[in-house]
């Protein structure tokens, strides 16, 4: 039941984020680039919080104990680490274009559907923003 109750509040989240932000880079004119630069920096500052509070005080039980545990090899780990951060940078960028060409709005059925034919994108997009546009007037 809590978990039901989580999914349906990140759901409710997600969608108030997409919202907000359409609304910000239409009336409010914002940049795609700072809206970007906004999200990733208030995701950076709860993984940072999060990681200050639980991770280091309880690094040697949560990641050391593990490793040993399972004859892991910390060389790997630290490379997987860093294409891990490597690719989390790509995927920002490539949606911080993505949010130049087509916006806030229009962006979120082609994350979910993860189209790539130009038509089929065009389409979603001339449909996703009729819908706003009935919805404004």
């Amino acid at each position: 039941m809590v978990g039901i109750g989580f999914t349906i509040l990140g759901t409710i989240v997600f969608g108030m984020s997409y919202v907000v932000g359409e609304e910000l880079l239409t009336k409010s004119k914002m940049h795609p680039f700072t809206l970007q630069t906004m999200v990733s920096t208030w995701a950076l500052l709860f993984i940072v919080i999060y990681t200050v509070i639980h991770t280091l005080p309880n690094f040697d039980m949560l990641v050391i104990n593990e490793v040993k545990k399972n004859n892991g090899d910390v060389t790997l780990i630290l490379l997987a680490y860093i294409a891990l951060m490597l690719s989390a940078f790509l995927h920002t960028y490539s949606y911080y274009a993505l949010l130049q060409y087509v916006g806030y709005v229009s962006a979120f059925p082609l994350q979910i559907f993860k189209i790539t034919d130009p038509d089929t994108r065009s389409m979603i997009d001339r449909l996703a923003r009729e819908f706003c546009n009935r919805y404004e007037q």
